[in-house]
């Protein structure tokens, strides 16, 4: 009748008194104590009742808050410290010790979180909706308040709001509108300026300013107007902006922090991975910027970006760094890929990261402005689709061992017949790793395997993979079977991998030995071997055999080539010799010619003299007759002679006659020369012609009928025409024409 008391062995002793009136009329079902001390109480129509080792309330849980029904008819506490609640329709599983909880619409909160701080001692919490104050255990909306929060600032007893229509100041219990300019997305308090704070809006920044108790309407910086949501002062002054698609600004203001006078562009092409989804974050007094490949962090002497240096180390260079966060005590938060983790600072400064099952919380999280927001010690509020989910850093997640994975079933798929049918684990302690055999024909087999896990709000997925016959694991899927078709004869490992809720387990379940078909039997083997030897023997015999023959075959073929050979050398050789004597009488014919054709020459240069000395002797015979006639008529004859000599010295008709002999003695001679020097005289040919034939000066002198000076000029006025340099021999020169 909802009276507690506690027998310790011999008597009574009423407990709980302050709870008497309430279970009075909720009529007790079952109690239970748990092990960390604390009592669980199970009405018939009030829920269920957590109450501490101290006696005070610390949870009610009903309909409202996840409960099938309001009805509770037993209560059992598993091993990881988790509540199973029977109940008249069904069961209930409730995760008790798991160091999360909810901040939503069953404690006045509405719409999705994104911003959270403490004032003078009180809870405020933002979302979509406006601003929730905590009263007595519940959420009062804050008047005036309507709409999309971005953000609070509270530093020395100042208290502003971020809001999608301006920005507020908590005074008097109630929200001021200061400035009414759309977006105001966060506040950064200035260096060196106590009363001065930086606010970012949809386009750009505006400057805050504490005066006369109040703080005072934002004055707009100018020169900027890019949204300014994420952003913060470095140590020099300069203001670094985020922005989600265009990439990171450094801005360097005046001195009156009312104008931009320098803007400075990052991007790609200063180290980013991307230009898009670039967030900025204030961790560890340095700024650090989340892209979709990790942390990155500026290099001011390169005046660039790299993966940073510490981080990279615990978050990866692969995945989208979305939130980061610290705490007081150091401690840093992040939402990686849209999955929350933790990482815990220890005594040295390194970070530990802590193994919490955040990923349960997956499904909770929405996909806005995702934040996390430590508020103290022991309360980290984490954006939720439906208002927050508060964590407690300070309890110990109670979320039991890893996955467990049964081999429940092996089907032979050959002649449909169920081989083993059971829940063999490979965790059993002392179990040695079972081994299936299968005949040849039953090499076609299914394997069906479980993970039950009712703590996990994930569903299970599975990938196998048979070693010796599998190179790659199979994809995850939630189907626990897999079909293992044609195995071949040996031994095959069976490996299975099972995850669920951030949770791997990975375990080798069975071997499989396919037996070898009757054709691969150790005696048909020894038959195999006997049978290759004697199969050896005898090509190695016919081989053998064989090459006697062909070597035979090659050697008559040898001697055959060989006396082919010799005769069609013989009779290149006598080819050659024909040749070789054909060649030397045609040189031979070819020297005959030529001496023909001097002979020839000279014989007719020889007739020519001798006919023109048989006319001048016939003259002078003559002349002698003559002597009755007087001086006068014997100069006349002497001067007849002397012009018949100078004919006969300068006929052109003679040189014709040597031109034409020269030429066929000397072939083209003339036509070269005239090729090379077409301006040259016919006294210039006749005098190339002799020096051709190589005479003395004083010869061609006595042919040309001038004297040896002469005979000099024409040489000199020949080199000239001939443009020939004064180390090249003249005769050398003619005989290479």
């Amino acid at each position: 009748d909802g009276e507690l008391y506690r027998f310790d062995g011999q008597s009574f002793e009423a407990v709980y008194k302050e709870f008497w009136a309430i279970f009075e009329d909720a009529l007790i079902n079952c109690v239970r104590r748990l092990k960390n001390g604390q009592l669980a109480i199970g009405t018939q129509d009030k829920g269920l009742y957590i109450i501490g080792r101290e006696g005070n309330l610390l949870n009610k849980l009903d309909k409202n808050k996840g409960l099938n029904s309001n009805s509770i008819l037993d209560i059992y506490e598993d091993a990881i410290g988790n509540l199973w609640v029977g109940q008249n329709n069904g069961l209930t599983y409730i995760y008790l010790g798991l160091p999360f909880s909810l901040i939503d619409q069953k404690v006045g909160i509405e719409g999705p979180g994104y911003a959270a701080a403490y004032h003078r001692n009180k809870l405020f919490l933002g979302t979509s909706n406006g601003v929730y104050e905590l009263k007595e255990n519940q959420f009062e909306k804050a008047v005036s308040t309507s709409g999309q929060v971005y953000n609070f600032y509270s530093q020395n007893g100042q208290f502003l709001l971020g809001h999608h229509n301006g920005t507020f100041a908590y005074e008097n219990n109630k929200f001021k509108l200061v400035n009414d300019r759309q977006g105001s997305w966060m506040f950064q308090p200035v260096n060196g300026k106590e009363n001065t704070l930086i606010g970012g809006h949809y386009a750009g920044l505006q400057i805050f300013e504490w005066a006369d108790g109040h703080w005072q309407k934002g004055k707009e910086v100018k020169n900027f107007k890019e949204s300014s949501r994420l952003f913060y002062q470095s140590h020099d002054g300069s203001i670094w902006i985020s922005h989600g698609f265009k990439g990171v600004y450094k801005l360097e203001l005046n001195a009156q922090m009312d104008s931009v006078i320098s803007t400075r562009h990052y991007g790609e092409k200063d180290g980013f991975p991307s230009n898009e989804l670039i967030n900025l974050f204030k961790v560890q007094n340095r700024l650090v910027f989340g892209t979709i490949r990790g942390a990155y962090q500026y290099i001011p002497q390169q005046d660039k970006f790299r993966p940073d240096s510490l981080l990279s180390k615990y978050l990866g260079n692969s995945g989208r760094l979305i939130d980061l966060s610290e705490d007081v005590l150091g401690n840093l938060y992040y939402i990686l890929d849209r999955k929350v983790g933790y990482l815990k600072k220890n005594r040295s400064g390194a970070f530990v990261h802590e193994k919490i099952p955040f990923s349960l919380l997956s499904p909770l999280l929405h996909d806005d402005l995702e934040k996390i927001i430590p508020t103290d010690l022991n309360q980290v509020l984490i954006s939720a689709r439906e208002g927050f989910i508060a964590f407690d850093p300070s309890q110990r997640a109670s979320f039991g061992d890893s996955l467990k994975i049964f081999l429940r079933e092996i089907h032979s798929l050959t002649n449909d017949s169920l081989h083993y049918f059971d829940n063999l684990s490979a965790k059993q302690k002392n179990r040695k790793t079972k081994v299936f055999k299968f005949p040849f024909k039953d090499r076609f087999i299914k394997v069906r395997v479980s993970s039950p896990q009712h703590q996990s709000l994930g569903k299970v997925q599975y990938r196998f993979k048979l070693k010796e016959f599998d190179r790659n694991w199979t994809p995850w899927s939630e189907e626990p079977s897999r079909e293992l078709n044609g195995l071949s004869p040996g031994t095959h490992e069976l490996w299975v991998e099972a995850k669920s809720s951030g949770n791997l387990e990975r375990s080798l379940l069975a071997i499989i030995y396919i037996y070898p078909p009757w054709y691969l039997s150790w005696w048909i083997r020894i038959f195999y071997v006997l049978g290759t030897i004697t199969a050896m023997m005898l090509v190695g015999w016919l081989l053998w055999k064989r090459f006697i023959l062909v070597q035979d075959r090659l050697i008559r073929d040898k001697e055959e080539a060989l006396l082919v050979k010799d005769a069609e050398l013989e009779k290149v050789a006598l080819q050659s010799e024909n040749t070789i004597q054909k060649i030397h009488k045609e040189k031979l014919e070819s020297e005959i010619k030529f001496k023909n054709q001097e002979l020839t020459t000279s014989t007719m240069h020889l007739l020519a003299k001798n006919a023109f000395l048989q006319s001048l002797k016939e003259r002078l015979e003559q002349l002698a007759k003559d002597k009755s006639k007087g001086a006068s008529a014997q100069n006349k004859s002497i001067r007849g002679i002397i012009q018949s000599i100078n004919q006969n010295l300068n006929d052109e008709e003679e040189w014709e006659k040597f031109s034409f002999h020269f030429s066929q003695v000397h072939g083209d001679f003339f036509a070269r020369l005239k090729e090379r020097c077409p301006e040259l005289s016919p006294q210039e040919l006749k005098l190339s012609a002799y020096l051709r034939m190589n005479m003395t000066t004083k010869e061609i002198a006595q042919l040309l009928n001038i004297s040896i000076r002469g005979v000099e000029t024409g040489r000199y006025r020949l080199r000239k025409k001939l443009e020939l340099d004064s180390s090249v021999n003249l005769i050398d020169f003619m005989m290479k024409i």
